[in-house]
């Protein structure tokens, strides 16, 4: 059973995202790889500051003795070395993959 992220990045977000741009009413309507650039480049900007704000919550909240970019860091480090999934660069791949699915869906 795929749950969360995964559930929605590799299970419907190409339909998704193809079923929103057709029936999308903008006038006029930009072409839908226009729309790549907030979709890809912008979005993973902001996953990325949301997880290193993430990481700064939780040191927060564990009451860590650490200074909180250290306890930030060593969270993306815990993350990394216990190599936890989906990590943002699969995701984001998942992300690319999802995307690429429903332009391909528009132009058939």
């Amino acid at each position: 059973m795929r749950t969360g992220a995964i559930a929605r990045i590799q299970g419907d977000m190409s339909v998704a995202l193809a079923t929103a741009y057709k029936t999308w009413a903008a006038n006029p309507k930009p072409a839908f790889q226009d729309l790549r650039e907030d979709f890809i480049t912008r979005s993973e900007v902001a996953f990325r500051v949301a997880q290193g704000r993430f990481y700064l919550e939780v040191n927060d909240k564990i009451f860590s003795p650490l200074r909180p970019e250290v306890g930030q860091f060593a969270a993306a480090t815990y993350q990394g070395s216990l190599d936890i999934q989906p990590s943002l660069p699969v995701m984001f791949q998942w992300r690319r993959n999802a995307w690429q699915a429903a332009a391909d869906s528009l132009n058939s």
